[in-house]
This record gives structure tokens, C-alpha cells and sequence, in this order.
């Protein structure tokens, strides 16, 4: 989370961090503004991603709904690997490219 504040602080943009959980415990590590929509991440040490790295994320979006008032979300998973690679609607990012990433649009 520090190295994503670092990131968008030095590309001058605000500071504004936030977390999402609700009643059953489902938890995002990172909600961000960005431009006109969110940014949603998830944080993982592991060095290999697995399938339930994506669960959280999906019940945001899910709680956020499909129609014309929702935000544009981007979903995020940083983690431990090295391989930077695009799934199914979420962006996966090793943790050395967060200073690469574009956090603010």
C-alpha cells in the first residue's frame, strides 16, 4: 500500500487511499480514485497466482452493479511474481512494476 501512495504522490496526484470490507468479511487491500472511476487492489506475497487472488475483487464489482451510474472499475492484483499478465477483467502486476503502473487514470 506505501509503495502505491509513493507512486501516486510523486506524480502529483492525491494522497486518498481507502479499503473496502463488508459483513462477511470479503475485503479489498486498495480502493483508489482515478479519473472517473476506482481502482480496486488486491495485494498477494505469493510468487504464483492463484484462482481465489480474483474473489474479492469480483464482489466489489458485483456491489457496485451493472448500470449506467456505476463507476468504471479497473481491478488490480499485485503480487510477489515477476510476470506482469491481463486476465478475465483484472490487470496482475508483480510487485517491481509499481512505480511503472499509471495508479491515477
Amino acid at each position: 500500500m506505501s509503495e502505491i501512495l509513493k507512486a501516486r504522490v510523486h506524480r502529483g496526484l492525491p494522497p486518498a487511499l481507502s479499503f473496502f470490507r463488508d459483513r462477511k468479511g470479503n475485503e479489498v487491500d486498495v480502493v483508489l480514485e482515478a479519473g472517473d472511476g476506482l481502482v480496486a487492489v488486491e495485494t498477494k506475497s505469493a510468487q504464483t497466482v492463484a484462482s481465489d487472488f480474483f474473489a474479492s475483487l469480483e464482489v466489489l464489482a458485483a456491489l457496485l452493479g451493472t448500470g449506467r451510474r456505476r463507476p468504471r472499475l479497473r481491478r488490480v492484483v499485485v503480487y510477489g511474481g515477476t510476470e506482469r499478465q491481463q486476465r478475465t477483467g483484472v490487470e496482475v502486476l508483480p510487485w517491481s512494476a509499481i512505480d511503472h503502473y499509471t495508479w491515477g487514470d
